[in-house]
């Protein structure tokens, strides 16, 4: 279901600011993928939680020995949820491989002394094609929170660094008038990215575009706006930002896609006649 927000929200919010500070991250479970986690050095420890019971977790340079001269040290309790990690010398890495039910999920470790990963949490993806739908509140509140990123990048660091983001500004040329691609942000747990894009109109004349179908290609895939925030005019010599969202895949499962792809923005024309 696509859903058009014609109101402009101005949220002009006072945040005071806090220093930058290790992350909480968040990462899908998924045997094709291997993560890195930068691992906590000298201060705090890293904790790797998962959705169910660990099976068993093996690597060759990490040791539950603390008397051990192993490079990395761990606490584990078999049957949690949960394990702990921390580096002990400067460069040090490693695969660590989790095994969970009737699969096993690889983690490259690393140390890292100035901005650590203090929470590593790992989520259950839908398989099989199937995903669960995002929510229209929740589309709406990721659109509100892609507004105020650059305020939560400045007094909320920590928080900013668990969204993906680019800003990559290409022009895409149409017939009198540009799109350019300001921001993209990708919230990983709810499969969404969100874009900010600006319309330019070269003429001199208002031109009407169909917001409710306005989607991105990839490649020769089309993935339509699930939610579009955009008046469907541009005045004369004007220039309009317009946010919208798309979540999933045409299909009903999970669209995996990066920030960093390259992005055609399809703003489709209004028919005059119609």
């Amino acid at each position: 279901m696509r859903i058009i927000s014609y109101l402009t929200v101005s949220l002009l919010l006072w945040l005071p600011p806090l220093m930058a500070g290790p992350s909480v991250r968040q990462y899908p479970l998924d045997e094709n993928l291997v993560h890195e986690v930068p691992v906590a050095l000298d201060e705090g420890t890293t904790v790797f939680l998962f959705p169910s019971k660990i099976n068993g977790i093996y690597a060759r340079k990490v040791s539950l020995d603390l008397s051990d001269a192993a490079d990395f040290t761990m606490t584990y309790q078999p049957g949690q949820f949960y394990f702990t990690i921390n580096a002990r010398r400067e460069g040090v890495r490693d695969v660590v491989s989790v095994v969970m039910g009737k699969r096993v999920y690889q983690i490259r470790i690393r140390a890292e002394r100035e901005k650590p990963v203090l929470t590593a949490s790992f989520y259950q993806v839908a398989r099989q094609g199937k995903a669960a739908a995002v929510s229209p509140d929740k589309l709406l509140s990721l659109l509100d929170k892609s507004k105020l990123y650059y305020q939560l990048r400045q007094h909320y660091p920590q928080d900013a660094e668990q969204i993906d983001h680019i800003s990559p500004k290409n022009v895409l040329c149409y017939r009198d008038f540009t799109v350019t691609v300001q921001d993209v942000w990708r919230y990983e747990a709810e499969d969404t990215l969100v874009f900010r894009v600006l319309l330019k109109n070269l003429s001199d004349l208002p031109i009407d575009y169909l917001a409710n179908e306005i989607a991105v290609r990839v490649g020769q895939r089309i993935y339509p706006a699930a939610l579009v925030d955009a008046a469907g005019v541009m005045p004369p010599r004007s220039v309009v930002p317009v946010y919208f969202a798309i979540s999933g895949s045409p299909e009903g499962g999970r669209n995996h896609l990066s920030v960093n792809n390259r992005w055609n923005i399809l703003v489709p024309r209004k028919d005059k006649e119609s």
